[in-house]
């Protein structure tokens, strides 16, 4: 994987789901073209995120057409203050259940990102959904899905490294509203 301190064309090494054998016995046998401390283990790739994983937006909605409690009609939204490297369901936003498109409801497995914020500490926050939610994520945040042969597990870790973190707070230096853009994600 290319290092986090280049987040544009971001390369991801990562493992498929593929079942592996316990940690007894020997590692894993190498790819015969990789050597050093760095080599994979057989059956990894090395490739850009976006050739395994597509950025979804968040869903846009205005304050007439968002509740604070739940109603028939309405569904759930996730935002970034419900992102902190796990999903809290605190505070929750209900929207009108038509403005959720089927692609914008939150799968297990899909990594959710703060995209936009006037703070550039919550730009990039990220949390992996754990199980299917009966809802979307609003306009300032974006998901991350991954390819079903590929580790998501893998995938949100690495997005969670003091490193990309590093990254996002450098790019984001400067902005009143600090925005991360497709490219420093894929």
């Amino acid at each position: 994987m290319t290092s986090p301190k280049a987040p544009k064309g971001r390369k991801t090494t990562a493992q498929g789901k593929e079942p592996r054998a316990a940690a007894q016995g020997p590692p894993p046998p190498q790819n015969p073209s990789s050597e050093g401390a760095g080599a994979m283990p057989l059956g990894w790739i090395e490739c850009p995120t976006s050739d395994v994983a597509t950025l979804i937006r968040g869903v846009t909605y205005s304050k007439e057409d968002a509740r604070k409690s739940e109603a028939k009609g309405y569904r759930p939204i996730l935002r970034a203050n419900n992102i902190d490297g796990i999903i809290n369901h605190d505070d929750l936003v209900y929207v009108r259940s038509t403005l959720i498109s089927a692609i914008q409801q939150l799968k297990a497995g899909d990594i959710l990102f703060a995209m936009s914020s006037g703070s550039r500490n919550l730009v990039g926050k990220s949390a992996r959904i754990t199980r299917d939610f009966d809802g979307g994520f609003g306009a300032f945040c974006g998901v991350l899905r991954v390819s079903e042969n590929i580790s998501n597990e893998y995938l949100a870790l690495v997005y969670q490294t003091r490193e990309f973190r590093h990254a996002i707070s450098e790019i984001a230096k400067g902005s009143n509203i600090n925005n991360l853009k497709r490219e420093h994600l894929l």
